[in-house]
């Protein structure tokens, strides 16, 4: 969150930091699938699949909690005035700019969860992923890494 606040109050000050970031690469990760699952596991699993793809890529990753909370500041400069609407859609834009895009599902199996994941890049490009999980989030958590980097290879 700290993050998306410093990313949007950046792009208002200066929108052209935006392809400096492009050109080190950025991966985004959009919100995961997940039907059923309790939304904080879901938002745990997010930071932490985040936070590994960063490690293991050496890129920038957009998180889905980012883009919500940088949207929302880039809203609150429009409606007050701090920022043009236009100028608010290119910060949007450049916000959610990547290199890569991941998409994923989570589900129950068994007595843990299975994590499914499909990185698109700018040349179409595919990879895949999956694994199944352990229930207890911290050990969920602690396998994420070794999947990020199964999914970059």
């Amino acid at each position: 969150m700290i993050a998306a606040v410093l990313l949007a109050a950046a792009l208002a000050a200066d929108p052209a930091a935006a392809p400096a970031a492009e050109a080190r690469g950025r991966l985004r990760l959009d919100r995961l699938e997940a039907p059923g699952l309790e939304p904080a596991l879901v938002e745990a699993v997010e930071a932490g699949l985040c936070a590994a793809l960063a490690e293991a890529s050496g890129q920038e990753a957009t998180c889905p909690g980012d883009l919500a909370a940088t949207a929302q500041v880039i809203r609150q400069s429009v409606m007050l005035g701090g920022a043009t609407t236009e100028e608010g859609l290119r910060q949007l834009e450049a916000a959610e700019a990547a290199t890569g895009l991941v998409r994923g599902a989570l589900a129950r199996s068994g007595g843990g969860y299975r994590l499914r994941l499909t990185l698109a890049g700018p040349s179409g490009g595919a990879g895949h992923a999956e694994a199944d999980l352990p229930a207890p989030l911290d050990a969920l958590l602690a396998r994420l890494p070794a999947l990020a980097r199964q999914l970059l290879k």
